[in-house]
């Protein structure tokens, strides 16, 4: 007997597809189709017993020769099957217990199932996941509701609203309906309106039909530790999570995080972008949120936050030590009290930095907007160990927005602990993105910040390789110089050596080219000794 089911999240069109199915196929099944609402998400999922009785009244039994139990009840509904060709249409199934009586079992009849679980116990089962809409397919929906005059008139517009959507159908159809009985609105109107990420879920409502209200049912469906994981990961910004992250955040085992995470996967809340790769559709994302707002204490979302940020903190701390041996620069940073990832060697340090790029600068964006200087200082540290991603052009144009904001924070805020920290990495993606004159003034501004020598000497590292690029080569030597000062005090090899070399290059620019390659030797020699082999291979980039 044939059976498929049809999976997806809540708005992503099952029931749609499913009906759409079972009318285009309707010649095959001459002996009719049964259809029937199982209400898996709600409070009280259907009754197979009550369904089978529903069915076999539905095929000519007379209630008075319907029995009672459930066992009786499926197998009279599987003889009277037995002979016929009916196609039963299982719409919105809890799981496989509810649905197994309600199978035909016959080879004449077919069984189309809708349900936000994985029916994957269920033998025999053709699986099919519903996704969201391709964008093309987003935007042919939309455009049908609100007529092709319309959205013609605004086609960029049209695109912004269906992307607010999440390219999910029930949103689409939802933002589209209140357009077409709203005809003084233009497509514009409701963008802006969709715009605000705080007030989306409310705007996609028209009727009875709200997007909310269709991820309600499923959370409603969640014990208390699948509640809690879904509400704190929609905390953290980023494309997607890891599960080790994820660990930190719940504050829970690897493995037992995994099973709670996998269990959401099962119910369409999360998805796995690839093994131990979590992903929340974006309205989903907002509707964490606001559980979150609204069923964690106020200091439970930031202590949860907090250790999602000390896991990255830490790991790519680990990165950069790895990196750049005998730097002495994580020496200095906030104390953290959450632990991060180990790395059995640098390629596999180097391969989870840019991994986690994008989330790892989504934390820092999202710290670096706090009022609390504590947090401010964490995030200023991230970005001063994750320089590796502005310096290989990797990520530099997310890392100046990040840096940015935290600087713009401990500036209001007044803490010179979390302000000397920003405007050395600020300087180095400045030198990235914006120019020299600019990097030049943010370096400026750690060259006079009281107490900050460890970064100080870094911004003097950088206002020199500015001088060398301006062929100002008299300031360059000395800013070189005044870092290999500081550089020494604080007994940092990898910046000595640093140093070093780029005071060679101002030497062989200006003639000197015996001392030019007496100081050179001098770095390579300390990067040889300090293990350095990466930086060996970059060092003219220093």
């Amino acid at each position: 007997m044939a059976v498929s089911a049809v999976r997806g999240l809540g708005g992503a069109g099952k029931t749609a597809l499913a009906v759409h199915v079972a009318q285009a196929i309707r010649e095959h099944f001459p002996d009719g189709q049964l259809f029937v609402d199982l209400v898996g998400q709600g409070p009280r999922p259907a009754d197979p017993a009550a369904v089978l009785g529903m069915f076999l009244r539905a095929l000519g039994t007379p209630p008075a020769e319907i029995p009672e139990g459930l066992h009786e009840r499926a197998a009279l509904y599987r003889s009277t099957l037995a002979d016929r060709r009916v196609l039963v249409l299982l719409d919105n199934a809890h799981d496989t217990a509810q649905v197994r009586p309600l199978l035909p079992g016959t080879p004449g009849c077919a069984t189309l199932i809708t349900s936000r679980s994985t029916m994957v116990d269920l033998d025999g089962v053709h699986m099919i996941d519903l996704s969201v809409m391709e964008p093309g397919e987003a935007l042919a929906l939309f455009t049908r509701i609100v007529g092709d005059q319309r959205a013609s008139a605004e086609p960029q517009a049209c695109r912004q609203a269906v992307a607010a959507c999440g390219y999910l159908p029930l949103a689409i159809r939802v933002a589209a309906s209140r357009l077409a009985t709203r005809p003084g609105w233009t497509i514009t109107t409701l963008t802006r309106r969709l715009a605000d990420v705080h007030r989306r879920l409310q705007e996609l409502r028209a009727g009875d039909l709200a997007v909310q209200t269709s991820f309600e049912f499923g959370y409603a469906q969640l014990n208390a530790s699948q509640a809690h994981a879904f509400r704190v990961l929609g905390l953290c910004d980023g494309p997607d999570i890891s599960l080790t992250a994820a660990a930190a955040a719940l504050d829970t085992p690897v493995g037992k995080t995994e099973r709670i995470l996998e269990s959401l996967v099962d119910s369409c809340l999360l998805e796995s972008t690839a093994p131990g790769r979590y992903r929340y559709h974006d309205l989903l994302r907002l509707y964490a949120r606001s559980c979150a707002v609204r069923d964690e204490r106020p200091e439970s979302r930031a202590a949860a936050f907090l250790r999602v940020l000390d896991f990255y903190l830490s790991s790519a701390a680990r990165v950069y030590a790895i990196e750049r041996p005998g730097d002495r620069l994580i020496d200095h940073l906030t104390p953290i009290e959450h632990l991060g990832q180990n790395f059995p060697d640098a390629s596999t340090a180097l391969a989870w930095l840019f991994t986690e790029a994008d989330c790892v600068l989504a934390c820092a964006y999202q710290a670096a907007k706090s009022s609390e200087e504590d947090v401010a200082c964490r995030a200023a540290d991230l970005l001063l160990v994750t320089r590796e991603l502005v310096d290989s052009g990797a990520r530099s144009f997310p890392y100046v927005v990040a840096d940015n904001s935290a600087w713009k924070s401990a500036h209001a805020a007044g803490g010179v602990g979390a302000e000397y920290r920003v405007d050395m990495p600020l300087a180095a993606g400045s030198l990235a993105e914006k120019g020299k004159q600019q990097a030049d003034a943010e370096a400026s501004r750690t060259d006079l910040a009281a107490g900050a020598l460890t970064a100080a000497c870094y911004a003097s590292n950088i206002r020199g390789v500015i001088a060398i690029y301006q062929r100002r080569y008299e300031e360059a030597e000395a800013h070189f110089r005044e870092a290999l000062h500081g550089f020494r005090s604080s007994n940092n090899l990898s910046g000595i050596a640093t140093a070093l070399c780029n005071l060679s290059r101002v030497h062989a620019a200006t003639g000197r080219t015996d001392s030019a390659i007496e100081l050179a030797m001098q770095g390579i020699d300390l990067w040889k000794s300090l293990g350095a082999h990466r930086t060996l291979l970059m060092a003219d980039s220093h």
